[in-house]
């Protein structure tokens, strides 16, 4: 048997099979009726082609014009949600890039007719509304889910996906640039913070922890005291602050990612700041930040309250929570620490994740360390 058939499904493809028992190719579709219609051959092309022809020549009875892509993205994700396969808050997020795809030009046409034209005019359209590269990519995502729906279901007997390239085409759209605080700027903001922390808590040290250890905002507001095991100088993030799917806040049973589930170790003196904010928190909450009446801190309410305190202390153009987790992914960078290590105390689900968002700090240190390497051979062959 060839490796061609060793393949159950062909990527892309839809309902396509090589079934062993009969020693032959099956590609199917989903008749109004429900029920599964099979076209065999010993020739995956002609399955294939008498699937395509059928579904050609019985347009109107299948109705397959008047399922449009959109609505193959809506039933896909809708389908997988009711199976447990996204978190509230991912599907919430699904929801928002299907509202980007109704108001686009895709929006009435059918699976079976999109072509690679209609999609490249698409995203053409969001390079010129300004749109980021990240949001560009989710509903190229989405679109590649719709029409592998589209093909397993016999709305369309083409895939346009196929021939989009998201590199080549997002080539003009804006970067999402890392801001991260200068040294001199971070300085300031740790003078200014020591000095006011008084009129800013419990927000203040909500700020400092988010320095001192690169968690996300979301992380910090849903630690509780359990979470922490100083004995063992160990902090276990494994859930954050998140929203159900219709916009409500809530705590979370994960975290963002699954490698966002992870154990970071501490000492010196984020162990001491740690120590001190257990010593003086109050006993009726098991969150380590907590509103006065013992529930968790809004993470929007601590962005909002660095906000103001930049606007009065002039530290840096603008300043967010996630600036304070960049500022410490760029110290551990800076001081040499290797892509895998910040990957794992970020918790970003994969390391091109923290290549591609640190690019330009990483470049940095590689010229830093080339010149260092070339200082030392210069030395070396002079000694000799």
């Amino acid at each position: 048997m060839s490796d061609d058939k060793k393949t159950r499904k062909a990527k892309g493809e839809g309902s396509l099979y090589f079934d062993k028992t009969r020693n032959h190719w099956r590609a199917s579709i989903t008749l109004p009726d429900g029920k599964r219609k099979d076209f065999c051959s010993k020739s995956k092309v002609k399955a294939l082609a008498k699937r395509n022809n059928y579904m050609c020549n019985h347009k109107e009875e299948l109705e397959i014009s008047k399922k449009t892509i959109v609505e193959c993205c809506e039933e896909y994700i809708e389908f997988f949600f009711s199976q447990g396969k996204f978190q509230e808050n991912t599907y919430r997020t699904h929801l928002e890039t299907l509202k980007r795809l109704e108001k686009s030009n895709l929006k009435d046409l059918s699976a079976s007719v999109v072509s690679v034209f209609d999609i490249n005019n698409f995203i053409a359209n969001e390079v010129k509304a300004g749109k980021s590269k990240s949001i560009i990519y989710k509903d190229r995502l989405m679109l590649k889910w719709g029409f592998k729906y589209a093909l397993e279901f016999g709305y369309a007997t083409k895939n346009p996906m196929k021939s989009i390239f998201l590199n080549k085409n997002l080539s003009e759209a804006k970067d999402e640039h890392v801001e991260a605080l200068t040294t001199k700027e971070q300085a300031k903001f740790l003078s200014c913070v020591e000095q006011q922390k008084q009129y800013y808590q419990p927000f203040a040290d909500i700020w400092l922890f988010a320095l001192l250890t690169g968690l996300r905002v979301g992380e910090i507001c849903a630690l509780k005291i359990t979470d922490i095991d100083l004995n063992n100088k160990k902090i276990y993030i494994n859930k954050t602050i998140t929203r159900d799917y219709l916009g409500i806040l809530k705590l979370g049973d994960t975290t963002k990612t699954k490698k966002g589930t992870r154990t970071i170790e501490v000492s010196g003196i984020t162990e001491d700041f740690i120590k001190n904010l257990i010593n003086k928190k109050n006993t009726n909450t098991n969150f380590l930040f907590s509103n006065e009446d013992g529930n968790f801190i809004r993470p929007s309410e601590v962005t909002r309250k660095l906000r103001d305190f930049n606007n009065k202390n002039h530290i840096a153009t603008k300043l967010t929570s996630h600036m304070l987790r960049h500022t410490f992914a760029t110290r551990l960078i800076e001081q040499g620490l290797p892509a895998k290590a910040v990957q794992h105390l970020l918790g970003h689900s994969s390391i091109d994740i923290t290549l591609d968002t640190y690019t330009s700090f990483f470049e940095e240190q590689k010229r830093k360390y080339t010149e260092e390497i070339n200082n030392y051979w210069e030395k070396a062959i002079k000694t000799n």
